[in-house]
């Protein structure tokens, strides 16, 4: 418990307003996206290899974003 006490006041003192916005935006990108699969039900070779670009792109997407941002 005091672990995550830890890590919660770390995020809540380190982290500004634009990587709390980066976060909800590469986690509405991914919903998003896993929602249209949805739609891919009856083929689900191309909603694996879509889910799969989905968790990479996101990936990068905050990876490079975070970077950009600092």
């Amino acid at each position: 418990m005091e672990r995550l006490k830890e890590i919660v006041h770390f995020y809540t003192t380190h982290l500004y307003l634009v990587d709390y916005m980066l976060i909800l935006f590469v986690f509405f990108l991914f919903t998003c996206v896993l929602l249209l699969c949805i739609f891919l039900r009856h083929k689900p070779v191309a909603a694996l290899l879509i889910i799969a670009l989905n968790i990479i792109i996101c990936f990068l997407i905050y990876t490079y974003g975070y970077k950009f941002i600092d």
